[in-house]
Order: structure tokens, then sequence, then C-alpha cells
């Protein structure tokens, strides 16, 4: 369920991404903030994306035991 989550979560992120990258291609005068908001999506799904990765990882552990 935790890979579904995050492997959507990520999907989001990259969709967004590319909403921007347009967005700055588009609109010249956004680039900045296109850029700014794609490096905040980039920021909050690498966070994320490391808590699942610990929560599973402590979940293994404890499998282990």
């Amino acid at each position: 369920m935790i890979k579904f989550f995050t492997m959507l979560l990520l999907a989001l992120g990259l969709i967004w991404c590319i909403y921007f990258l347009i967005l700055g291609a588009v609109m010249p005068e956004k680039t900045e903030y296109a850029n700014n908001m794609s490096e905040l999506i980039v920021a909050v799904f690498t966070v994320i994306s490391i808590i699942f990765a610990f929560v599973e990882f402590l979940r293994r552990n404890n499998d282990k035991k």
C-alpha cells in the first residue's frame, strides 16, 4: 500500500513539474515562478520519498526479528 501511494505521489509530482516546464516555455515572464515551483515540488516529494523509504526500512527490520 505504501509503495502504491509513493508511486502515485511521485507520478503527480512529475506531472506538476512537466506543467511548470511548459508554463515557463510558453510564458517567458513566468519562467522564474515555474522554476521555483518545480524546485519546491521536487524537494517536497524527495522528503516524502525518504520518509516512506525509512518507514519501509523499519518495517522490514521488524519482520526479520
